[in-house]
């Protein structure tokens, strides 16, 4: 029951908003649609991995190395400021790994197939290798290690989430003065667009900030023509799954 609430409410929420005020026409069944809905499924299992591996033997023998004082101070404060804290070292770590994918050949042969997508929807979201989503969530072993609580983690990753779906929907909507805050789907399809102006852009999830710290916010203040990148990613789920283990293939990063 789970799963089927899982990918039943998105899919109804967004390909109705989708039909309602698309960027652009795009058919609901469009190429890759199977692709990316076995994504969708069977992707979330490495990353629930992850969290309950934390919060078990090996979550607590890494609490173990970190100073008793400084766990038990992170521990003593109010849940409010712990959730606030995570959400900017967690936005920090996603920035930065995120980033790292763009720029090492090794991690985009991974992070490509994300930007293989030259149709992004809602759905297109869940295109992700696992091995790219385990490695974009690393940070979370050193922020728990620290003492902050695996539900604040989970919060955050609960948010990413969700907003990841508003982010890559085939969505016409803009957040006037907020979209140096937070991000919206113009701020994300700038980073899988297929133009120049998109190279190295806009890598944070949710509060667009970092890209500006870091000097990576772009805003033309126009939609993206295309969407996509070079690499020579495959069609098909386990072929995706494979593309980034085969001999042979470029891996010049975008």
């Amino acid at each position: 029951m789970g799963i089927v609430l899982m990918t039943a409410v998105p899919a109804f929420v967004f390909i109705a908003l989708e039909r309602v005020c698309s960027i652009r026409p795009q058919r609901i069944l469009r190429p890759g649609w199977r692709t990316d809905l076995c994504h969708f499924l069977l992707d979330a299992v490495p990353v629930t991995l992850m969290l309950i591996v934390l919060d078990t033997t090996f979550g607590q023998a890494l609490r173990q190395l970190t100073p008793g004082p400084l766990r038990a101070a992170i521990g003593a404060l109010p849940f409010v400021v712990q959730l606030g804290v995570v959400v900017v070292l967690c936005e920090l770590g996603m920035y930065w790994s995120h980033r790292l994918e763009h720029e090492i050949p090794l991690l985009w042969r991974f992070h490509a197939v994300h930007h293989s997508s030259t149709e992004v929807d809602w759905l297109s979201t869940q295109r992700t290798h696992p091995v790219d989503g385990v490695f974009r969530r690393l940070f979370l072993v050193p922020v728990y290690a620290i003492g902050f609580s695996v539900t604040c983690l989970g919060i955050y990753l609960v948010a990413y989430y969700l907003w990841s779906f508003v982010v890559h929907a085939n969505l016409r909507v803009r957040f006037g003065r907020l979209e140096g805050v937070v991000a919206s789907p113009e701020f994300h399809r700038w980073h899988h667009a297929a133009e120049p102006d998109a190279v190295d852009t806009n890598y944070a999830p949710l509060l667009p900030v970092f890209d500006r710290i870091f000097g990576t916010w772009r805003r033309p203040g126009r939609w993206p023509r295309s969407y996509g990148c070079d690499a020579p990613v495959p069609a098909g789920y386990v072929a995706q799954l494979a593309y980034p283990f085969r001999t042979g293939e470029a891996t010049t990063v975008r």
